[in-house]
């Protein structure tokens, strides 16, 4: 279980503005975003790979894409 923490510590989240996100990412949000608003964008990086996220608001509900 300590692997495990350790591993997790190293991975990290940061905010991205919209117009940093790669166009396949931009393509999915627009598709996915579709009645909600954007409430942001952030870029994570998990085992060297690295993964997009759009916060949305959906009928005052959050959403994560």
């Amino acid at each position: 279980m300590l692997l495990s923490g350790l591993a997790s510590a190293q991975d990290h989240e940061k905010k991205v503005k919209r117009s940093d996100l790669p166009a396949a990412v931009e393509k999915a949000v627009v598709e996915q975003s579709q009645g909600s608003t954007i409430r942001g964008f952030s870029q994570e990086k998990e085992n060297g790979k690295t993964f997009y996220e759009a916060e949305l608001m959906t009928k005052g509900h959050s959403k994560d894409v």
